[in-house]
């Protein structure tokens, strides 16, 4: 099931130059050397995965291949429920910032550890407010370190691919960095939006899959906010 989304991430029209963005092999730090990539911060990486565990659930990762870890990346996913978090957290091995509605700022212990850990909140109805969280937070993207957006804004009902707003594209072109498309399938069968306490009583042992694809180049971009998800 990992592949089943993968080919809306891909699809160019004719005579379109490949929206690829190059890889680049693992640095060593030393004498004259690019410094290290930042390491994915091992706390938030404990808490998804004994969170994980507890459902049971498993998750599988494939395409890392497809990231430089000494490359910073916009990275975007579908998003079908809470458990993509612990997926995306405990799994994919890229230090990054997410960016999260300022809605979640006031869930006890949860939001202010977001916070104390760097991720972004959008106060998604001040415009002014949100361009200077992302303006605020543009200067934690390099040297391998990462923002993540979830670009339909909120979970899908059913698992199927919500229109995409354009903040994550627009912060990709701004500042030239390549975007990371990954793709999440299974999570919704194990929490859903409607009714996860009862689906997640038989979540034992389910999978969820994520899977990297290759990276586009925003220059090559001509992203219409409006588009159906599957013509990107």
């Amino acid at each position: 099931p990992c592949g089943r989304l993968g080919s809306r991430w891909a699809r160019s029209p004719p005579g379109t130059p490949a929206r690829t963005w190059p890889t680049r092999s693992r640095r060593r730090s030393g004498p004259g050397s690019a410094p290290a990539p930042p390491p994915a911060r091992p706390l938030p990486i404990l808490w998804a995965r004994v969170n994980a565990l507890a459902a049971p659930a498993r998750v599988r990762v494939s395409g890392r291949d497809q990231f430089d870890p000494n490359q910073s990346y916009v990275v975007v996913a579908n998003h079908q429920s809470h458990f993509d978090i612990l997926a995306i957290y405990g799994w994919l091995g890229i230090d990054f910032r997410w960016v999260m509605k300022i809605e979640l700022r006031k869930v006890p212990v949860l939001g202010l550890a977001c916070e104390k850990l760097g991720h972004v909140y959008i106060d998604r109805s001040n415009h002014r407010r949100a361009q200077e969280s992302i303006d605020a937070a543009k200067q934690q993207l390099q040297n391998g370190t990462s923002i993540f957006f979830f670009p339909e804004g909120t979970r899908s009902l059913d698992g199927r691919l919500l229109p995409f707003k354009k903040g994550a594209f627009k912060l990709a072109k701004q500042l030239g960095l390549p975007i990371l498309p990954v793709t999440i399938n299974g999570s919704h069968d194990i929490l859903p939006v409607a009714d996860p306490a009862s689906r997640l009583s038989t979540a034992n042992r389910q999978t969820t899959c994520a899977a990297c694809h290759p990276n586009v180049n925003p220059n090559f971009m001509d992203y219409d906010p409006h588009a159906d998800p599957s013509s990107l």
